[in-house]
Order: structure tokens, then sequence, then C-alpha cells
């Protein structure tokens, strides 16, 4: 059962019919019997208000990782959804210990100090971690802002992923690192493929953005993908991820982005900067130069 069968039968289980019998009840039984049936219902609504809430927790539970059923009936997204929902897992992700790391023994990040001279001439020291994997390019990373057409409006293609450093799962939009000889366009049409298994063609980059210029500098561009529903390769879009990878790919309309975020959080989720700060630009954009 979906959710969203799951949420209308659930709605349906209390309040059906009780006043009418009810009236039905007491008068067509002598009072003393009435009564007994009166309290016979009254304990039946609080067993079925009891069964409603259940259900309703139940019902937000599911939702937070499941599409509504309409979507399979949407001739702008392919007819399995495998790729929409959650992995399975024989047990929720944790954090086990958080322990040093010497930077001898880090792969993909290194920490160093710089000692560096200010306005007024005198030397200071900052601490910064760096990555290890910078391609040729020059950029570290790529985020996939990835467009889908459903029912006619344009949503962001998002993914829920476990973070350790977080210790909790992040919405996120697409993304990976650069390999060495490869353009920043040509690495998000690879992760998004490998990450979600659309193909997508690519409409616009972002400058050199750097995530956190006082702890990093590590950079990324974000890149804007229009993915083509119509295209043979998308119909049954299949991950491609390497071991130890679980993500769930879901779909926010666009128009409503910023309070699905909130929603999210609020839900107990991380938001990842990138997609919120997306989310605010284009409520914005909405706001200042929509007339």
């Amino acid at each position: 059962m979906s959710w969203f069968h799951f949420k209308h039968a659930s709605s349906s289980l209390p309040n059906v019919c009780h006043s009418s019998f009810l009236i039905a009840t007491t008068t067509s039984f002598p009072f003393k019997r009435g009564c007994i049936f009166v309290n016979c219902i009254q304990k039946q609504k609080a067993q079925f208000s009891s069964t409603r809430r259940i259900c309703n927790r139940l019902f937000e539970k599911r939702k937070t990782y499941l599409l509504p059923t309409y979507l399979s009936t949407c001739d702008s997204i392919p007819s399995t959804y495998s790729h929409y929902t959650t992995m399975s897992q024989e047990q929720e992700p944790k954090v086990l210990e958080v322990s040093d790391l010497e930077t001898k023994d880090a792969k993909w990040t290194s920490l160093k100090k710089i000692t560096w001279q200010d306005q007024s001439g005198k030397t200071r020291a900052w601490e910064m971690a760096e990555r290890t994997t910078r391609s040729k390019s020059g950029i570290d990373a790529v985020a996939i802002l990835g467009i889908i057409p459903i029912d006619g409006e344009p949503h962001v293609l998002c993914q829920k992923q476990y973070r350790p450093p977080l210790g909790k799962i992040c919405i996120e939009i697409p993304a990976g690192l650069v390999d060495s000889n490869e353009s920043p366009e040509d690495s998000a049409i690879r992760e998004l493929r490998e990450e979600t298994g659309f193909v997508g063609s690519v409409k616009e980059a972002t400058t050199v953005m750097y995530n956190d210029p006082g702890l990093t500098n590590a950079n990324l561009k974000i890149i804007l993908v229009d993915i083509d529903m119509s295209k043979p390769e998308n119909q049954n879009p299949q991950q491609r991820l390497d071991q130890g990878e679980y993500i769930t790919n879901f779909p926010i309309k666009l128009s409503s982005l910023q309070d699905e975020l909130f929603s999210l959080e609020h839900q107990g989720f991380a938001v990842d900067v990138r997609l919120s700060t997306f989310a605010l630009g284009m409520q914005a954009a909405l706001k200042y130069l929509v007339k």
C-alpha cells in the first residue's frame, strides 16, 4: 500500500456514522439498554481514535521516503520508481565513534597551517582543510541542479543521503568530485547518471563557488541540467552507485521548494547549503523581480 492510499484509508477510520447510530440505538431500545450501547459506542470511538493516531504516525514516517501514488499516472516520468524509494537496509546508519585523524592517514583531505601577514603587517596563523583530489580543471566538485518535469510542472531532483559528519540524513542535490581529466560539465552528466540513472543536458554553470572559505579552499560549480523525460534512456533509469553509497532520489516542486525544505528540516533532516541557497534566491527573485 502506498502512503497516498494509506493516508486516505486511515483518514476514513473514525467518525463514521457515530451520531446516526447513536440516535438509532437510544430510540429503538429501552433507556437502560440504550445506555449500555452508548458506553460501547464510546469505547469503540476511543479505539478508532487511537487507531487513527497510530495510522497517522505511520503515514508521517512513511511519507518522508516515498512519492505519492499519483506520480505513477504521469506521462512525464517513467513507470518504474525504484530509484525514488528508500534502498532496503538492514539497519539505520549511525556514527559509532569520532576520533582524531593524523594527516598522513587521510585519503581525501589534509589539514594545513597557513602563516600569513595581515594589513597591519602582523604575522598570523590559520588552520585550513584542503582536498587532495583537485582535478586539472582546478575544480574540486560539481553539484547538479536537475530540473525534471512532472505533470507539466518543473521539479528539482533532490536526494536523501546519510552524512556521518552531521549524524543525520541530508537533503541535497546530486553531487560528486570532478575526475582528473574531466570538465565540470562532463562530470555533472556522469554524476547525474551514476547517482540517479537519468541522462540530462547541461544548460548553464555557475561561477566557481567556495563552500566555506574560512575553513577550506575546496570549491565547486553548480551545473543546471534539464532532464528530458521523452528520451528512451530516461524511461527506466537505474542508479550505478559505488559500494557503500545509499542514495534516495525524489523530486520537489520548484514553486514550493522553500516551504518543502523547511518542512523537511522540521522532520529532523539536515538541508544542504547549495539547495537551501538556491531556494532562497528563487524566493527572493519571485518577491522582488517578478511583477
